[in-house]
């Protein structure tokens, strides 16, 4: 059987989900998938210190804890497809079997 684009697709954010919900650390695009926002957007809320980051060697990380805090807080106005991140997120970190 062979999948569409749309089916791989979903399959692979799936995966790179799962692979988020290992870690404690996230790089820029880790989050981005997270909140299902842009680029622009997360640097904006970097720069108006809306979202907690360190520095290290020029590369902004941010902790798992600080980014579900700030997820679960409402800090910031959610659009549909954010909500739905979210929401995929927190299923999967508290799903452990």
């Amino acid at each position: 059987m062979i999948m569409g684009d749309e089916t791989l697709s979903t399959l692979k954010n799936i995966e790179r989900l799962l692979l988020l919900s290992t870690k404690n650390v996230y790089d820029k695009h880790e989050v981005m998938l997270l909140c299902g926002c842009s680029e622009r957007t997360l640097e904006r809320w970097c720069m108006e210190r809306l979202l907690p980051y360190t520095v290290t060697n020029g590369k902004a990380y941010f902790r798992k804890t600080d980014i579900e805090e700030w997820l679960l807080s409402g800090r910031h106005v959610s659009s549909q497809n954010e909500l739905q991140s979210k929401a995929a997120a927190y299923r999967l970190n508290n799903n452990k079997n």
